[in-house]
């Protein structure tokens, strides 16, 4: 049964974002969803996937903010 560690929660007008852990799979799922979309991502932190895809967002918020 997942556990859930972050409800939905609204980050823009429309867009919200969720997450949930699924132990008996060792995955975690982000859950982001808008009314024309939505999309799971599943990963793996014991294969650095979460860590990783934490970075990449961090280094797009980085690039951005250096325009």
């Amino acid at each position: 049964m997942p556990e859930e560690l972050l409800s939905q929660t609204k980050v823009g007008d429309s867009l919200e974002v969720g997450a949930e852990y699924h132990p008996e799979h060792g995955v975690v799922t982000i859950l982001l969803s808008s009314p024309e979309q939505s999309t799971a991502l599943n990963l793996e932190p014991e294969k650095g996937e979460l860590e990783n895809f934490v970075e990449a967002v961090n280094k797009v918020k980085e690039e951005f903010s250096n325009r």
